[in-house]
């Protein structure tokens, strides 16, 4: 957010804006008015006019200027920057504007932004002119000893900082602060901030929210302690960061850098009152101190959360097979080939594509009569940072009579939001001409069944390679020589089938804890399950797949995206366990995260047996496989 005037002259940009260092403090602390004026090229510029600051009293002021070259379109061009401090004492409470300043470039008048200044004696403690920091010190410390008429003692550091506060005095009042430092408390030069594009909204309809740093000190390091849960959205990351890019952002009259942490598309459940919670991280922080020097500190902050309210979806008018999609979606249809003979299969291609989480639509069941097999759909689907995804079912059908097929128009009932009404989108009509069959290319009629994971091959047992020695000795060894080599031989030999083994028993060892754990979690989720909080089991089953990929991987069982996880995987365990394991994953988040009318009979415990047991016959299988000997092989 900027806040200032600015003008064009020729060409050439010229930007003015007041901050000041901090705008709520207590009567007798200092504080720093100052006045940036930023242009592009030549444009004369006279110093600032101030307005009424009868409020406070000035101590001191200077002022700075910095040229640039900024690299943009191809061109270099010439930034400069004047900026003129003014540093002020406030002695009493109230509350007071500073209207704006007034500022000549190239003969006409650019205005500032007000700013407003709090001074309560309740304000939190900050550097303050004539301030002694051994006794703000002290007030931590057991009471000093007292004299006879009852004032503490001078030590030898009160006097130093005392005869450093005149000598100060006698040179304007205060130290300048170093420059790109703020002054003050490290607890109050910077804050989480999150920041949601609507807090009103229906189920399924996405929300956008980010999460950002904010500071006015510099920021040495960053360690993100919690992550938000988000519980009761489905969520698609946008952005994580993963180094800091810092922006100009001016709020309440002080300038700070704002970097952007995280940013997320959610799509709330369930209606009714929620929340968005917090993101909590600690900072090292780099502060100008009392003196004016360089400090540093460690400080915990958190993002507060955002209270949202979500919409039930208006039951009027609502289509009995709405598809769960809220958004606006465009829908498509192809097949790849109108002609072919009986036997011989035809691809048909749908995909949904728009603004909104595609990936909650499913694929209507099609019954093209009792001469046509149609088979489960390959799915693809993404979601973009732009807010937008798709998702797009591929299916082969199978006519075995010759003769025309027509592929009904395929419906899809969305809601959107924006209109609040419920819409359809639907394929064309789609004609194949199938013609008698040559018994060429054709696929045999089978019974459609959802694909079984094959059982897990028994491991093989480890076997060493044989020993093969030479036997032929060199004629320039003697005997001793010969013997020496021998023993070398004989000791590296043993050594290797020590550490060979050792490293398959860690492994094994490494298998069963990870058995074990695979075990104990399935227990608390089946308990889950037999208490009927069957959200709780596609969210703890998810998490539990990730955990466990992350444990295999050697990632410590850290939360990484799946596709992360399986490109850490050998290949056999990606051509083995990838696709089941991915198809799973998208049930289970069905299951956790999508609207009650998406899941459907996928939350009866039937269903969830089976997909607990899927869970646990794959995991089972992962667990046999070792990451780290792909990762040394790339």
């Amino acid at each position: 957010m900027f806040v200032g005037s600015s003008l064009l002259f020729a060409g050439d940009q010229v930007t003015v804006t007041a901050t000041v260092d901090r705008n709520q403090m207590r009567p007798g602390d200092t504080f720093t008015y100052s006045i940036s004026i930023t242009s592009e090229g030549s444009v004369s510029v006279e110093q600032p006019q101030l307005p009424d600051v009868s409020a406070f009293d000035l101590i001191n002021s200077w002022s700075g200027s910095e040229m640039r070259g900024v690299f943009t379109n191809g061109q270099v061009q010439t930034q400069r920057s004047q900026t003129y401090n003014y540093q002020f004492v406030a002695n009493r409470e109230g509350q007071f504007t500073i209207g704006a300043a007034q500022v000549q470039a190239g003969g006409q008048t650019l205005n500032t932004n007000p700013i407003t200044i709090t001074v309560n004696a309740a304000a939190a403690q900050g550097p303050t002119q004539g301030s002694n920091p051994g006794q703000q010190r002290r007030r931590a410390l057991p009471q000093a000893p007292q004299d006879q008429q009852g004032q503490p003692e001078d030590d030898d550091e009160d006097m130093f900082t005392q005869l450093l506060q005149r000598r100060m005095r006698q040179f304007g009042g205060g130290a300048r602060p170093t420059p790109g430092l703020a002054r003050g408390n490290p607890d109050d030069v910077f804050f989480v901030r999150a920041e949601a594009d609507k807090r009103k909204m229906y189920a399924g309809e996405q929300v956008t929210v980010g999460f950002y740093l904010v500071t006015r000190g510099q920021i040495m390091d960053i360690d993100t302690l919690k992550y938000p849960d988000l519980k009761g959205f489905w969520k698609e990351d946008i952005e994580i960061a993963t180094r800091l890019n810092f922006q100009p952002e001016v709020i309440n009259g002080i300038a700070y850098q704002r970097a952007l942490l995280a940013s997320y598309a959610l799509f709330p459940i369930s209606p009714g009152k929620s929340q968005i919670d917090s993101y909590r991280a600690k900072c090292k922080v780099m502060v100008a101190n009392q003196l004016g020097m360089p400090s540093s500190a460690e400080v915990v902050k958190e993002s507060e959360a955002i209270p949202i309210e979500v919409l039930p979806l208006p039951e009027a008018n609502k289509p009995a097979n709405f598809s769960g999609g809220v958004g606006e979606f465009t829908v498509s249809g192809q097949i790849d080939n109108p002609h072919v003979k009986a036997g011989q299969p035809v691809t048909l291609k749908v995909r949904i594509d728009g603004k909104g989480n595609a990936k909650v639509i499913d694929f209507p069941k099609l019954d093209l009569g009792s001469n046509v097999q149609v088979y489960d759909p390959k799915i693809n689907m993404k979601f973009f940072a732009n807010g937008r995804s798709f998702k797009e079912f591929e299916t082969l059908i199978v006519s075995r009579a010759p003769g025309e097929l027509k592929i009904p128009a395929i419906s899809f009932w969305f809601f959107n939001p924006e209109t609040k009404n419920y819409v359809e989108g639907r394929t064309t009509e789609l004609t194949v001409q199938v013609d008698p069959s040559d018994g060429t290319n054709s696929i045999t009629a089978q019974k459609l069944e959802s694909p079984t994971i094959a059982k897990a091959a028994e491991p093989k047992a480890a076997t060493l390679p044989d020993l093969v020695f030479a036997s032929e000795r060199p004629a320039s060894l003697s005997t001793q020589q010969q013997l020496g080599a021998w023993a070398a031989l004989f000791l590296l030999t043993i050594l290797s089938l020590w550490g060979y083994g050792w490293k398959l028993f860690r492994s094994k060892e490494k298998r069963e804890d990870l058995r074990q754990k695979i075990d104990r979690r399935l227990k608390e989720i089946e308990s889950s399950l037999d208490a009927g909080r069957w959200r709780e089991v596609g969210v703890h089953a998810t998490e539990l797949i990730s955990f466990m990929l992350g444990e295999i991987a050697g990632l410590g069982g850290a939360s990484f995206e799946f596709d992360k996880l399986i490109d850490k995987a050998p290949p056999s365990f990606k051509r083995e366990l990838a696709g089941p394991l991915n198809v799973l994953m998208q049930k289970l988040a069905v299951v956790a995260y999508a609207p009650d009318a998406v899941v459907g009979a996928l939350r009866e415990k039937p269903n969830l047996k089976k997909l607990l047991s899927e869970t646990r016959q794959l995991l089972g299988r992962a667990a046999e496989y070792d990451f780290s000997v792909a990762s040394e092989n790339k």
